[in-house]
């Protein structure tokens, strides 16, 4: 039997074969997601242009997900989950129920829920790999908060997210971490052939972070220049923050933010260098109404796309106003990213319509005259939203999901370099960043369990990547998202900080500090420097509803007694925990809801057992330390639905007045590490799994919300700091350490 299917976005047909039923897969002309119905549908085998078009049934990106572990329940076969997965069809589309503000667009037929207590600031979780398997909220999104869009997100409207993979999408209507530009979930047909190196920097065989070189590929061979910047740190400026305050940030990672006030109807803007505490000046009048912005990395120009998404407005800082408009593209073209490469030149992806098909070009113009100075066709699609430009501006680099990533010339828009996807299999990109020094350049992807940085040296091509347990997308304490860049590099170059909150040292390839946040305002956009992290703190909590004035806090963590740790550790020296120690688990379960308590024992077991082993950790043999996990679930909120809707149909902005109401679950997980023949425990953390989206599939019921809360308590486990370094000596810290600060 043939399937058609149709994208809906540019009206492609492709004729697929019946075994496509379920799946999704990109469209080749406009890069949007299309999604095969069981027996009719959409699309063909011989696109515009004559060419013959192959990519349903090779295009990786089109096979089936993985099967997630499924979910302890009371009812049902407990194998029927991954049987279903493994047949790769889905007899029922998602059902999504949330808290607080509803989903901004929904790509599938689904049943929307939402609380009866409004929200203005729910996010949501991201991919499940099962077509059966639930997916669960609150796994945010890695872009900018300054600008609106994640940085694995494309423009709205650009981006229709992977059904098959139970994507659910942020409140500003963007795909989620586990989702990249494209909208769909990476397959393991795409992972490349790696030579391992065997052995990580501590020397412990099964130790947590092996590394592995691979090599790159560039044109004519690979030797790109290095584009330094220096940043001298001086004071910090003393900025004033008003209730609702936003930030924009430069895609290169220098010391520039602009401040962005709502005030009196329009945005007025302030420019800052943070490491000389110098303002550039202001903007007053920027449109409500404004599309992408883009300050530029020395903070003198800030670059608007205009609402119509046909012009790019210039706007300067020291005269206070827009001094250029550049009339981009005119009839049915579109601009659909812009990024502001530096002050003199602006980058903009357009989709002109051609027929049935899109044509895509990046266009690279100089903006101080307006001169287009560049135009170069594309075969696929790319997303400017989570571009890493190089300090100096000579470089930027995309990465897309199944292709690795791409490092560009800003002077001629041609590919420079291309850069091989980690070992994961199922590896998503969540960002990228050049260093300072100009010479490397890191990207950081993820999978359900595992968070890999893959770092090319410009000189020679060579990779290198370390692995890290857990999906570090969501914060190890509360499980809360982050809307700043996916990786940062410490100003000394020494390592990386990963979704502002976790920072990985490079020559020990560990995860060695936690910096987070015991309150929600703490998921805002945090600004490295290099005595730790300024954070804005402030505003309304959404849980108390309490209003405190905003402002900038400066959060140290103590990397010089960090560092003393990690060379401990690295010398193998006696400890009280290592890699290498025997470490016990010890499960009760208290109230359930639905679950069975043997069952759900068994997955919790399953989970912190594979992160004990991750982290080099061993099972047999007298026990050096146990691990306590104490779970238990009670009622959470009430969440209710507003109807199926049709794909690409928004969904409504506010929750609707009334609806069926789902009670939904929040599960406690108190755990506890302790040391064999002492007392107290070393280490203790309390985790709440408390979504405020989920999405299922069959029949929404308080029993499947729980169970789509009960995916989210497994991914969480296996992002919790739990201690793999104990160190004899008092005075110096556990790794990782942390550093816990109140929003407040």
């Amino acid at each position: 039997m043939t399937i058609v299917a149709t994208c809906t976005a540019c009206s492609r047909e492709y004729r697929l074969k019946d075994e496509m039923a379920g799946r999704t897969f990109s469209c080749k002309d406009c890069g949007e997601k299309v999604r095969v119905g069981s027996g009719a549908a959409s699309a063909s085998t011989k696109p515009a242009g004559g060419r013959r078009s192959r990519e349903a049934e090779s295009d990786p990106r089109s096979e089936p997900l993985p099967p997630r572990r499924r979910t302890s329940g009371s009812s049902g076969n407990p194998g029927a989950s991954r049987r279903a997965a493994s047949a790769g069809k889905s007899s029922k589309a998602p059902l999504y129920i949330g808290i607080g503000v509803g989903v901004a667009a929904l790509i599938v037929a689904a049943v929307m829920f939402f609380p009866k207590r409004d929200s203005s600031n729910s996010v949501v979780e991201s991919s499940s790999p099962s077509p059966q398997a639930t997916a669960t909220g609150d796994a945010g999104s890695t872009g900018d908060s300054a600008s609106g869009v994640p940085a694995n997100s494309a423009a709205a409207g650009a981006d229709v997210a992977n059904a098959d993979a139970a994507t659910s999408v942020a409140t500003n209507g963007v795909a989620v971490p586990g989702i990249t530009s494209n909208g769909v979930a990476a397959s393991g047909d795409a992972a490349p052939t790696v030579a391992s190196s065997g052995v990580p920097a501590n020397g412990v065989a099964a130790g947590p972070n092996d590394s592995s070189t691979v090599a790159s590929s560039a044109p004519g061979g690979f030797s790109l220049d290095p584009d330094p910047v220096s940043i001298s740190w001086d004071k910090l400026p003393k900025i004033k923050l008003a209730a609702g305050s936003d930030f924009d940030h430069p895609l290169a990672g220098t010391s520039i933010v602009a401040v962005r006030d709502l005030i009196g109807g329009a945005y007025t803007s302030t420019s800052w260098d943070l490491a000389t505490g110098k303002s550039f000046g202001q903007i007053k009048g920027l449109p409500i109404s404004a599309g992408d912005r883009g300050i530029s990395p020395d903070g003198l120009i800030l670059a608007v796309l205009d609402g119509p998404r046909k012009n790019v407005q210039i706007w300067s800082f020291a005269a206070g106003k827009m001094t250029l408009t550049i009339p981009v593209e005119q009839g049915t073209a579109i601009v659909n990213n812009m990024a502001c490469l530096s002050s003199s030149r602006v980058l903009t992806y357009t989709l002109t319509q051609n027929g049935t098909s899109f044509v895509k070009q990046l266009k690279l113009y100089d903006a101080t005259t307006g001169q287009l100075l560049k135009s170069q066709n594309l075969e696929d699609s790319i997303n400017l939203n989570s571009l890493a430009v190089s300090f100096g501006g000579k470089y930027f680099a995309s990465s897309e999901m199944n292709k690795g990533t791409t490092i560009y010339r800003s002077e001629t828009l041609e590919a420079a370099a291309t850069l091989p996807m980690p070992t994961l299999p199922y590896a998503t990109p969540s960002g990228a960043a050049f260093n300072a020094a100009g010479d490397q350049i890191s990207v950081v992807w993820t999978d359900l369990t595992t968070t890999v940085i893959s770092t090319t040296k410009l000189a020679d091509g060579s990779v290198k990547e370390i692995s890290i347990p857990g999906r570090l997308t969501l914060s190890p304490i509360t499980g809360q998202t982050y809307s700043g860049p996916a990786i940062e590099w410490l100003p000394d170059g020494t390592g990386w900080l990963l979704f502002g909150r976790t920072i990985v040292d490079a020559e020990s390839q560990q995860r060695v500090w936690t910096i987070d946040t015991d309150g929600l305002n703490g998921t805002r956009r945090r600004l490295l420097l290099p005595e730790g992290q300024l954070v804005y703190t402030g505003g309304a909590n959404l849980e108390t509803m309490k209003i405190t004035n905003p402002g900038l806090k400066l959060i140290k963590w103590p990397k010089a007694d960090a560092a003393k740790s990690i060379a401990a550790l690295a010398a193998g020296g006696d400890a009280k925990l290592k890699p290498g120690s025997v470490v016990t688990l010890k499960v009760e379960i208290g109230q359930l809801k639905y679950g069975m308590p043997e069952e759900t024992r068994a997955r919790l077991e399953e989970a912190f057992q594979e992160r004990l082993v991750a982290d080099g950790m061993v099972s047999t043999g007298d026990p050096e330390a146990v691990l306590s996990v104490s779970y238990s679930e009670a009622d959470g909120k009430e969440m209710f639905s507003q109807g199926r809707r049709l794909p690409g149909v928004p969904a409504p902005p506010t929750p609707p007045a009334a609806g069926t109401a789902i009670q939904s679950t929040v599960a406690s997980i108190k755990l506890a590490l302790q040391i064999t023949g002492e007392t107290k425990p070393v280490w203790s953390a309390d985790l709440l799994i408390n979504p405020s989206v989920l999405m299922i599939r069959g029949d929404a019921t308080a029993e499947s919300a729980r169970n789509a809360m009960f995916e989210t308590a497994q991914w969480q486990i296996t992002s919790a700091p739990i201690p793999y370094y104990v160190p004899l000596d008092a005075a110096l810290p556990m790794l990782p350490g942390q550093t816990i600060y109140s929003s407040e």
